[in-house]
């Protein structure tokens, strides 16, 4: 944990630092999609073991997750864009809060309708939205 901490610092210093010093500006020019695609992949390779065996867990609720993902990500600024430039630049800011809000109802919905009543203990650990007490016990949240 120190270590992760102690990377996270040194990495914000840096990040202040190349803000601060303006040097960012003479970077940013060289940035172009040919070099950032492979960074990007490299990244997203790299915490690919971590989040999609997570989906395997419930299928019913990761399954429509990643498919309302890639729609709202990719189709929904187009379709959109002719109403007005703002729904394109939200669509494309927050469309992963958007997609985590509707899975999360309807999850909320499938365990209200009971369709994880008669399943396995472990499914019902990783689908039910009741079993987590995510909300209740958080320690800011009073009830």
């Amino acid at each position: 944990m120190r270590a992760t901490q102690g990377a996270l610092i040194v990495a914000s210093i840096l990040n202040m630092i190349l803000g601060y010093s303006r040097a960012w500006g003479a970077f940013a020019k060289k940035f172009s999609p040919v070099i950032m695609t492979p960074v990007v992949c490299v990244v997203g390779l790299g915490l690919f073991q971590i989040g999609f065996p997570q989906v395997g867990k419930c299928v019913e609720i990761g399954l429509p997750m990643l498919i309302l993902a890639i729609v709202v990500q990719q189709y929904a600024p187009l379709y959109f864009r002719h109403i007005h430039d703002r729904t394109t630049f939200l669509f494309e800011r927050y469309s992963l809060l958007l997609c985590i809000g509707i899975v999360w109802a309807f999850a909320a919905i499938l365990t209200a309708a009971g369709a994880y009543n008669h399943v396995s203990l472990k499914t019902q650990q990783h689908c039910r939205t009741d079993k987590s007490f995510l909300i209740s016990s958080a320690p800011w949240y009073s009830s």
